[in-house]
């Protein structure tokens, strides 16, 4: 299935980042933390964890100091949790792309493995050569959209997710 089918059985992904904005508001508050750090601690731990396992385990790391996501997010999470600034603490595209939309950047351009998998890579682990290529290809998709980028992605993303079963 091309991109463009794929955003259009996504539409419902329209407004994901809005919506989860809207959640981390709220969580945030409740944890006494600033959207911003938790935002970043959100997207630190995101890697391999469907959406309510990572607020789950952002939530129990800002209370605990701990959660069972991989050693090496935890530790970076700790350090966005003492009060270090997310972007100085946060590596790679995607994680920090996925930072910037959920804090509501219409331009970031999250490609994780559903997204490169809708993108037909080879790969799920791109060089960051191949990532900016990807990149660069979905962000005309979403300009011939006229969609912004991170809204398109939602939609691609919900479209994949959704072709292929997932929850």
């Amino acid at each position: 299935m091309r991109i463009p089918q794929l955003a259009k059985r996504g539409e419902s992904g329209r407004d994901w980042y809005a919506t989860a904005y809207i959640a981390l508001r709220t969580e945030a508050s409740a944890l006494e933390i600033s959207v911003d750090r938790f935002a970043g601690i959100v997207a630190v731990l995101s890697p391999r964890l469907p959406w309510d396992r990572n607020i789950a385990y952002a939530t129990h790391l800002v209370r605990s100091g701990w959660c069972p996501a991989l050693g090496r997010s935890v530790g970076k999470a700790l350090r966005i949790r003492a009060g270090e600034p997310s972007l100085s603490v946060l590596s790679g595209p995607k994680v920090r792309a996925f930072y910037r939309a959920l804090l509501g950047d219409p331009d970031a351009c999250v490609l994780d493995s559903w997204m490169l998998r809708a993108l037909g890579a080879k790969s799920d682990k791109p060089t960051a050569l191949q990532y900016a290529k990807h990149e660069a290809r979905f962000r005309k998709f979403a300009a011939r959209a006229g969609v912004p980028v991170a809204s398109y992605q939602a939609m691609v993303w919900t479209g994949i997710r959704d072709l292929n079963g997932a929850k």
